[in-house]
C-alpha cells in the first residue's frame, strides 16, 4: 500500500476533518477561494459541516467560515467560546455556510483547501486547539441550520 492511500485510510478512519471539527484557515485560504473577500485578519475560524469519507487527498472539504460581526447572526448561527484567547475577547462566533471549498475556486488562486491540507502539512491550515469541535447542543443547532438552509449533508 502506498503511503497516500494509507494516509488516506488514516484520515477516514480517524475522522480528521468531522462534522463539528474546529479549525483556523490563515486569510491566504479564504482570499483564493471566496470572490471579492477582504482580509481584515490574519485566520478566521473554519467549521467543517459534513461528515464524509474521502476518496483522494485532493477531495475538497466541506467548509464554513467563522466571523465576530454580529450581522452574521442573521445569515449564520452561534458557537460558544471559539476564539477564548483572544485579545478582542470575542465569546461569540457566527459561522456562515458559504461553501468556499465546493464552490470553484477563482481561475488564479494558488491553494486548494483539500483533505490533504487537513494533515498538518499547510501551515495555513491548523486545528483549534482552544475548541476541537461542537458540543452536543451546537452540534443540534448546525443540523438544524443546515437543514433550513437545504443542505442535507
Amino acid at each position: 500500500m502506498l503511503f497516500s492511500q494509507r494516509l488516506l485510510h488514516a484520515i477516514n478512519e480517524l475522522a480528521l476533518a468531522s462534522k463539528g471539527s474546529l479549525w483556523f484557515i490563515k486569510e491566504a485560504i479564504w482570499r483564493d477561494i471566496i470572490p471579492n473577500y477582504v482580509v481584515k485578519r490574519k485566520a478566521h475560524p473554519g467549521l467543517v459541516f459534513a461528515n464524509k469519507r474521502y476518496s483522494s487527498l485532493i477531495d475538497t472539504v466541506p467548509i464554513m467560515i467563522g466571523s465576530s460581526t454580529d450581522c452574521s447572526y442573521n445569515r449564520g448561527f452561534p458557537v460558544q467560546d471559539v476564539m477564548p484567547r483572544s485579545p478582542r475577547k470575542i465569546k461569540m462566533t457566527f459561522f456562515t455556510a458559504i461553501r468556499p471549498c465546493a464552490a470553484p475556486m477563482k481561475e488564479t488562486s494558488q491553494n486548494r483547501l483539500t483533505i490533504n491540507d487537513f494533515t498538518g502539512h499547510n501551515p495555513n491550515v491548523s486545528r483549534n486547539l482552544d475548541k476541537s469541535s461542537l458540543d452536543a447542543e451546537e452540534m443540534r443547532r448546525l443540523d438544524d441550520y443546515l437543514l433550513g438552509k437545504g443542505l442535507h449533508i
